[in-house]
């Protein structure tokens, strides 16, 4: 098998394993639509962009052309995305899973320890955006001045949470949103709890 021959099937197998779909890779890249199609048929040549497709699979050239066999590409775990959260004032708790996002195993070492929302509003601006999707981590034995999914009321959102004898608050940093401040009675009453603490962001450019 030739270099060109191993390169298309290397391609193809780390597309399908760190993209969702052929689309996000090929819009990535700019290319049209189609384009790893092609490829795998044999009707156009991937060569002349192959460092660009190597950087955006997060491996060498060498690799793709079978001078090394070890890639650069982490091992990939699947994270459930449950929902979308609410970043701004709280609102209805995120829903149960609809589909499985692709992380590096580094990040979730053990995925059902971890989960994913998508981000609606922009009260953490500029740290989190809109749109971006966040990766949580459901143990939450240390969460204080961290990112957190929170539930009040049966209502969550995405805010910095401070622990202290005053109570709990909940700090945005976008600076046009107010914190939200509950004492400790009143964190009880409203059964305040922690869904998740932030551990890693994907954001859709």
């Amino acid at each position: 098998m030739g270099s060109k021959e191993i390169a298309r099937e290397r391609i193809l197998y780390l597309v399908d394993l760190v993209y969702d779909s052929y689309k996000d890779f090929e819009d990535e890249l700019g290319f049209k639509r189609n384009t790893v199609t092609e490829w795998k048929r044999g009707v156009s040549t991937f060569m002349d962009k192959l460092p660009e497709i190597a950087d955006a699979l997060g491996t060498s050239t060498d690799y793709l052309l079978g001078r090394e066999n070890a890639s650069l590409v982490p091992e990939i775990t699947y994270v459930p995305l449950v929902g979308r959260i609410q970043a701004g004032y709280p609102v209805e708790s995120f829903a149960s899973p609809k589909k499985y996002i692709k992380v590096p195993i580094e990040i979730a070492q053990n995925d059902d320890d971890y989960f994913a929302l998508t981000v609606v509003g922009d009260s953490m601006m500029p740290l989190v955006m809109e749109g971006d999707v966040i990766i949580l981590h459901k143990n939450t034995d240390q969460y204080n001045n961290e990112i957190c999914a929170v539930t009040v009321d049966g209502e969550s959102t995405l805010k910095r949470v401070r622990i202290d004898s005053a109570g709990v608050t909940l700090i945005p940093t976008n600076p046009i949103y107010k914190e939200i401040h509950f004492s400790p009675r009143k964190a009880e009453e409203k059964n305040f709890h922690v869904d998740g603490v932030l551990v890693q962001m994907i954001r859709n450019f």
